[in-house]
């Protein structure tokens, strides 16, 4: 089981409706019930507030995975000490508020 923390810095409205984005979305869906059973919880990070209103509008859709989703800001100063009640310092890299040097995230997407 693991954390999946999702960074929306950067994100807008245009990247969503690319229709090849569109397409990866739709033909990876089912993967979301894997992910759901899979994911003790998650963070998405840098929410500005489009994407915000998204995944408020998508809930019910994306189903009981967003129930252990937490949804913060673009306040790193706000977010990071949550993540680090939930994840040991040293399993995060310094851009999340550790001081994992090598870290490797499993998947960048963007």
């Amino acid at each position: 089981d693991g954390v999946l923390i999702m960074d929306w810095d950067q994100f807008s409205l245009k990247q969503l409706i690319h229709g090849p984005t569109t397409k990866f979305i739709l033909k990876h869906f089912a993967l979301f019930q894997t992910l759901q059973d899979k994911m003790v919880y998650g963070f998405f990070v840098n929410v500005n507030a489009v994407a915000s209103q998204m995944l408020n509008l998508a809930r019910p859709i994306i189903g009981s995975i967003m129930e252990r989703v937490e949804i913060y800001g673009t306040q790193k100063d706000q977010w990071i000490p949550k993540l680090l009640r939930k994840i040991p310092r040293d399993q995060l890299p310094a851009w999340y508020g550790g001081n994992k040097e090598d870290f490797k995230p499993v998947a960048i997407y963007g």
